[in-house]
């Protein structure tokens, strides 16, 4: 500690001095801990205690500003060797002293002064110490029903897109309709589907001009379409069901390069809304992107497409709510073919690959007491790919009714997040179709992975056309 020998001649005038003394801590508003001032016959002491809940280092500059120019000037306190000091810096009639505390806890430190008096001290914490840390548990709650919503939407987006591709436009191409609805419930959802195209209305209406006769030459330069999904559904989070809604919107145009081949580009609207008794969480985004689908070979189809989009995104759990967003990026391939066995059957091969992956920006959550927490930016990938087919054989059932039963396998592998698992699911169901373009579908289907993932599920759909 340095020696010192105060002067006493004016202690008088330096204790009426420092009763008007002013300490204050101060850092954008915040108060990170306490000071006082007292005066005494030759010196004051001036304490600063550190609020225990901040750690770390804890900055604190001292100014002693004279009417004139002090000539002495020191400080000393009763932990010199818990304290790191920077030389006096002198500027006009201002000294100032700059201090790092290393440890928390409380400092005593005293202020002499020589043959001057003082006009005031001003403590300013310049740099602030270390914010508590995070609450794991709510940060951790909140990473898992962000990726939650991620995950889930993919699955409901995996099975929703790409309508208006080379098989389906030749299916409008044949339309007595302009659109087709479909309700799907099953075990585990219910899903309602519109679809419509220039191409189906045009077929629609030449085939009321030709009084029935549906023969229609697909001629024309650029389909337009719409196609719309509603799903109510459930799903395993490990707690239990857990229920909820999405809904899928899309609009592309897509031109025939030849007969075999076709190019378009859609655009998608989704949002989906997540529930249960702790959490609520709603998102809402698009997705933009070009398709292709060609027949490489008689009965044999590849289809491929790739979307970027965005989405914006809202959790709610117990007190606290968060708003997030999220970058994503799509691909899907697939190659099916339509062989026929023997009168009225026929196998369905197929092989499907699935890519998304999403980036969720680094967010925040608050609760109405004001308690902040800050949630990192983490990256969501879904990867399937699956091999298997279908077989499905068609018996006149009488009055233009066309009953056909089939049954499905699948294989394949899923991969979330680099975690890979076996996968298998399959089904059997009966289709019923009249000559008039309605369909009812019931069926049965389960699937299963090695990671201990098991569904089972009961379907049944009925499709009309308008």
């Amino acid at each position: 500690m340095p020696q010192f020998q105060p002067y006493c001649r004016r202690a008088n005038k330096i204790v009426r001095a420092f009763a008007h003394s002013l300490a204050r801590v101060v850092l954008g508003g915040m108060v990170f801990g306490a000071v006082s001032v007292v005066p005494s016959v030759a010196y004051a002491t001036v304490t600063y205690s550190p609020d225990p809940v901040y750690t770390g280092n804890s900055s604190v500059t001292f100014t002693h500003s004279s009417f004139v120019d002090a000539n002495w000037y020191y400080i000393g306190q009763d932990l010199y060797n818990e304290l790191a000091w920077d030389e006096a810096e002198s500027v006009g009639n201002q000294i100032t002293f700059n201090l790092t505390f290393a440890t928390p806890g409380d400092y005593e430190l005293e202020i002499y002064h020589g043959d001057y008096g003082t006009e005031f001290v001003t403590v300013t914490v310049i740099e602030r110490p270390v914010s508590p840390p995070e609450n794991t548990e709510q940060v951790s709650t909140a990473e898992q029903i962000s990726s939650d919503l991620v995950q889930a939407r993919g699955r409901q987006l995996h099975a929703g897109l790409f309508s208006g591709m080379l098989q389906q436009r030749r299916q409008m191409s044949a339309a007595r309709t302009p659109g087709t609805i479909s309700i799907n419930p099953a075990g585990s959802g219910v899903a309602m589907n519109f679809a419509a195209s220039t191409l189906a209305m045009t077929a629609a209406s030449q085939a009321v001009t030709e009084l029935g006769q549906t023969v229609v030459v697909d001629d024309q330069g650029a389909n337009f379409w719409i196609d719309g999904d509603m799903n109510v559904y459930a799903r395993d989070n490990g707690g239990g069901l857990q229920w909820g809604q999405a809904g899928l919107v899309g609009a592309g145009v897509d031109v025939l390069v030849d007969k075999n081949l076709l190019v378009g580009s859609v655009l998608y609207g989704d949002w989906m809304h997540d529930k249960s008794d702790s959490q609520n969480t709603t998102g809402a985004g698009f997705l933009v992107g070009p398709y292709a689908s060609a027949e490489v070979t008689p009965n044999v189809f590849f289809d491929v497409a790739a979307l970027y989009g965005k989405s914006w995104n809202t959790l709610k759990f117990d007190d606290f709510t968060g708003d997030f967003s999220t970058d994503r990026v799509l691909a899907r391939a697939e190659l099916r073919g339509n062989v026929e066995l023997g009168e009225g059957t026929r196998f369905r091969p197929n092989t499907t690959l699935f890519y998304m992956r999403e980036n969720i920006a680094g967010y925040t959550v608050s609760n109405g007491a004001g308690t902040t927490q800050n949630v990192d930016a983490n990256v969501q990938q879904q990867l399937t790919a699956s091999a298997g087919g279908r077989i499905e054989h068609s018996f006149d059932a009488g009055e233009n009714w066309v009953l056909t039963p089939h049954v499905s396998l699948d294989l394949g592998m899923v991969g979330t997040n680099g975690a890979w698992s076996q996968m298998i699911q399959g089904g059997i169901g009966t289709e019923l179709v009249s000559d008039g373009g309605f369909k009812v579908v019931l069926g049965l289907d389960g699937n299963a992975t090695a990671a201990g993932a098991r569904g089972v599920g009961a379907s049944a759909k009925i499709k009309a056309q308008f």
